[in-house]
């Protein structure tokens, strides 16, 4: 274990006991460093086109995976997971939407807890300077994850865990030195199946996405008014065909806390989608993902598959 002998040595234990108690499945902690091989790949990708218009992902390509070109005085990397699933059957049949979105915005539900964290560690450490992160940054978040220990990324580029891969992921970077977490070797071995079993063949090698060709990234984050990409889908907002046949998630890991969570939107029919109005649009999914896709393209969705 490596750091600044000078500073005092804070209790991982009792930062993971606090992660749990807020409802989240994991915690790790790495030390700062750059993540040279990781940001190599990046820019492998970069280079063969996979993150189609997402352009904010060619800025500040090295903050990515050095986390003090962000925060100069970072010490340690806090990672924790949050699962999402809640095993409630939407009503409707119709239209899928990526499990994530059955719950509250992740970006809210998870940085409320980091900051019950964060005030935790100013209890325990008073003169401490935390950041947190929730996808919010440009912070590789899933290659943290990695280096602290949480698992491994898998074929499909999602983070691979002992209790799946149904999870969101928040950081705290932090001025504070830990004892830490060792990185776990682990990865898909010879399986494919998320590979054989994507419709669109979006992953383009394994470990690499082709966004362009990702039902996901069409129905999330393409702002072009048109696509058909999905014109045979069922998806009308993100996509998880790749880690429902993922092996690791055989056993599905229920997230009680999350329950409390759960989107309204659940409770629709069909026929309740195809009449939406802009004004029960933005009532019934407040607060969720798919508030931020806007009802326009949303309803474009809704269109594709009718």
């Amino acid at each position: 274990m490596n750091h600044d002998s000078s500073m005092e040595v804070l209790s991982a234990q009792l930062i993971k006991e606090k992660a749990f108690s807020l409802g989240f499945s994991d915690c790790g902690i790495a030390k700062v460093c750059s993540l040279e091989k990781e940001w190599h790949d990046f820019e492998q990708s970069l280079r063969k086109k996979y993150h189609a218009e997402m352009s904010f992902l060619e800025r500040n390509k090295e903050t990515r995976f050095d986390p003090r070109l962000l925060f100069p005085k970072c010490q340690s990397v806090i990672v924790v997971l949050y699962p999402y699933l809640i095993n409630k059957t939407p009503q409707f049949d119709r239209y899928l939407i990526a499990k994530y979105a059955h719950i509250k915005d992740y970006h809210l539900v998870v940085k409320e807890k980091l900051q019950q964290m964060v005030h935790y560690i100013h209890s325990i450490a008073s003169n401490a300077i935390c950041r947190i992160t929730v996808d919010s940054s440009c912070i590789s978040e899933k290659n943290w994850a990695v280096k602290a220990g949480l698992g491994y990324i898998g074929k499909n580029s999602l983070l691979q865990t002992p209790k799946g891969s149904f999870c969101v992921i928040g950081i705290v970077l932090t001025d504070q030195v830990f004892e830490y977490d060792a990185e776990k070797r682990g990865d898909c071995g010879t399986c494919e199946l998320c590979m054989q079993a994507c419709p669109t063949k979006a992953i383009a090698d394994p470990y690499r996405i082709d966004a362009e060709k990702c039902i996901a990234y069409q129905t999330v984050e393409n702002k072009k008014s048109t696509y058909h990409i999905n014109e045979n889908s069922c998806w009308v907002f993100g996509c998880d065909i790749c880690q429902d046949v993922c092996p690791h998630n055989r056993k599905k890991l229920i997230n009680l806390d999350a329950i409390r969570f759960s989107s309204l939107f659940l409770q629709l029919q069909n026929e309740d989608f195809e009449k939406m109005t802009k004004k029960q649009f933005d009532l019934i999914f407040a607060e969720t993902p798919l508030q931020r896709r806007g009802f326009e393209r949303f309803r474009k969705s809704i269109e594709n598959d009718e």
